[in-house]
């Protein structure tokens, strides 16, 4: 098995090091925006197969003993299928999809913040071709600033 970790160049790493990331830092500004994508899709894989625990519910324990390992799914199958309830079960499907819909969509706005989170934004470079101190370019500003005027000048920045 090929670990999606071991897809991220080292290259990224080294910089980081020589940059003097530790550990935890390398894994936060390099492992982990490389990776949201992935880690967004598993986690929502994850939120629906936690559902799907039906087959070993119904071939193992029949919900027992006493209930302790019955699930959702496994009691909208008895509602239906025992009881005769379909309605019921009918009910009891279509408000698991709304909480299931609910939490993906909880999960991809939250994957949306982090994505925004981790976006890479442009450095300010200042005249002299430095990395400029204080706030960035304003958006549409094209992200460079004219040159200051000196007094003896007769340039007009337009």
């Amino acid at each position: 098995q090929m670990c999606i970790r071991d897809r991220i160049p080292t290259v990224y790493y080294e910089a980081a090091t020589i940059d003097g990331a530790g550990a935890l830092q390398r894994t936060v500004h390099v492992t982990l925006p490389l990776m949201k994508r992935t880690l967004l899709f598993v986690v929502v894989i994850a939120i629906i197969n936690t559902v799907q625990v039906f087959e070993p519910v119904y071939v193992l324990t029949q919900g027992g003993p006493a209930n302790a390992t019955n699930v959702l799914s496994f009691q909208i199958y008895k509602s239906a299928f025992e009881f005769g309830l379909a309605g019921q079960a009918s009910a009891m499907a279509f408000v698991l999809f709304l909480v299931l819909a609910g939490a993906v969509v909880i999960v991809m706005g939250l994957g949306a913040l982090v994505l925004r989170a981790f976006r890479r934004r442009p450095m300010p470079v200042g005249p002299t071709g430095t990395i400029a101190p204080g706030p960035g370019p304003t958006p549409g500003s094209g992200g460079t600033t004219p040159p200051p005027a000196t007094s003896g000048s007769t340039t007009r920045v337009v």
